[in-house]
């Protein structure tokens, strides 16, 4: 049966600090920051997404133009909403994940992991949307980038925090890890949570980093769906984005439901 409600379409990228390919944001002038950023919600603006969420989202920070690079998105890409968590807050940086939205951002929090030297903290926010009268709660995440068995910890304490919220999921960003072997935190995610990828075995039109290497792209990033819950959630569109924006390529998903 085919629904008539409207589909939400959401969207996620690592923004890599407005550095988009290059090598390091404090090389980079903050007019060029800025320049990245305004390309950025120039595309987000052309896709039209109702949620974005981001992933090395600066706060004000010394090396990348000490302004909030959220809220700037969000301004030029005439997204209404914003959510900024900080895990990454010393030696004067400001840093973490975000979600910016058209629809009403409520039941805000922010989750810092515990760090793991040497890699920087890595964690989420969470937020809840009402969409087609129901409450579902968006979550944008960055897992460790070095080891599986530190993302696996981080998986177990995202899991205790979305359980205990209770409600249909979203979860997007960077994994920092794919689908393969049986220990993989992707999937032991999906396990724990009830969550369903799209076609998580495909290689082929879905890898995301690096972009400066397309012949050797891992998918890394990933948008995900709650499979057990009272309402239907259904991918009805799934692509990866083209631009250059950041070292990772966006991805950006069309979902609709039925109750």
């Amino acid at each position: 049966m085919t629904s008539d409600r409207p589909p939400l379409r959401v969207m996620t990228l690592n923004v890599a600090h407005g550095r988009r390919d290059r090598f390091h944001q404090t090389l980079l002038f903050t007019s060029t920051i800025r320049m990245h950023l305004d390309e950025i919600a120039d595309m987000i603006r052309r896709e039209n997404p109702d949620i974005v969420a981001l992933q090395e989202a600066d706060g004000p920070c010394w090396w990348s133009g000490k302004f909030d690079h959220v809220q700037y998105i969000a301004d030029k890409s005439g997204m209404q909403y914003c959510f900024r968590g900080a895990h990454v807050r010393f030696l004067g940086l400001n840093y973490g994940t975000a979600i910016i939205s058209k629809l009403p951002l409520i039941d805000n929090e922010s989750i810092s992991f515990p760090s793991t030297w040497p890699s920087p903290p890595k964690g989420f926010v969470v937020s809840q949307v009402k969409w087609n009268d129901q409450d579902v709660d968006i979550v944008s995440l960055h897992l460790d980038f070095l080891r599986a068995n530190v993302q696996r910890q981080q998986v177990r304490m995202l899991t205790d925090k979305l359980k205990e919220r209770n409600r249909p999921l979203i979860v997007m960003g960077d994994f920092n890890c794919d689908w393969d072997g049986t220990d993989s935190p992707l999937r032991m995610l999906c396990e724990n949570l009830g969550l369903k990828a799209f076609r998580p075995k495909q290689l082929e039109g879905m890898g995301t980093f690096p972009v400066n290497i397309p012949i050797s792209l891992h998918r890394l990033d990933w948008i995900l769906l709650s499979s057990e819950s009272d309402i239907n959630m259904e991918f009805s569109l799934y692509v990866t984005i083209p631009d250059t924006l950041s070292d990772h390529l966006g991805i950006q998903s069309e979902i609709k439901m039925e109750k």
